[in-house]
């Protein structure tokens, strides 16, 4: 996990707190990103999007799925997972890109898109920007939307000319009740707002599937 500058307390916390071998009280993991079943696959990470897609590669080398992860990063040695990756995999299963390299996803995505495999899933993780290209190429270079699969770290920009007070309807399947938020609020801060508090992963509901 990156240590972020305007941390909310999550990254902070575990940086600062969290020591080597602690034992920690959660809750039971909930998969909102998940590997469907397919003859081949093509992951593309930057920065620590790489976590969850290190993970799909692990289980994709056990089950016997072809695959090629791309990780794309300013500096291969501030990367994570890098040693990992290269000990584990073989090097035509992973492909580390540096931009300090003059490898940058700007200048590579395109040829790592391999058009002989649109008809196979991409899986997208890293910063909104490099998903944003990544998925555009890959439209470009023919994959249908629905075999591009994403998560989000951050909450989606606001449409240019959204008004902050302009606002939404949100009801609780549960209990029926609801009440209308502002766009600028996230959805479970607004429940606790009204007395309707459910669970929610991340708090402000930044680390969504697409």
């Amino acid at each position: 996990m990156a240590l972020e500058k305007a941390s909310r307390g999550g990254s902070r916390y575990i940086h600062q707190q969290l020591r080597p071998g602690q034992t920690l009280l959660i809750s039971p993991p909930r998969n909102l990103f998940p590997l469907r079943a397919a003859e081949r696959v093509t992951l593309l990470a930057a920065g620590i999007g790489i976590t969850p897609l290190y993970a799909m590669a692990l289980r994709l080398e056990a089950e016997g799925v072809p695959f090629t992860l791309h990780y794309y990063l300013k500096n291969r040695t501030q990367g994570a997972f890098v040693r990992e990756l290269q000990r584990r995999f073989r090097a035509e299963s992973v492909v580390i890109h540096s931009s300090c390299e003059g490898d940058s996803a700007r200048q590579h995505l395109a040829a790592a898109l391999n058009k002989t495999h649109t008809g196979y899933p991409i899986y997208l993780c890293g910063p909104e920007g490099f998903m944003a290209a990544a998925r555009r190429v890959a439209i470009e270079q023919g994959w249908a939307e629905t075999l591009i699969h994403s998560e989000a770290f951050q909450p989606v920009a606001m449409p240019a000319g959204a008004e902050e007070g302009e606002t939404f309807s949100v009801t609780l399947a549960s209990s029926e009740s609801g009440g209308r938020c502002p766009r600028i609020r996230p959805s479970p801060r607004c429940s606790r707002r009204t007395a309707s508090p459910f669970p929610s992963p991340a708090r402000w509901g930044f680390a969504a599937p697409a």
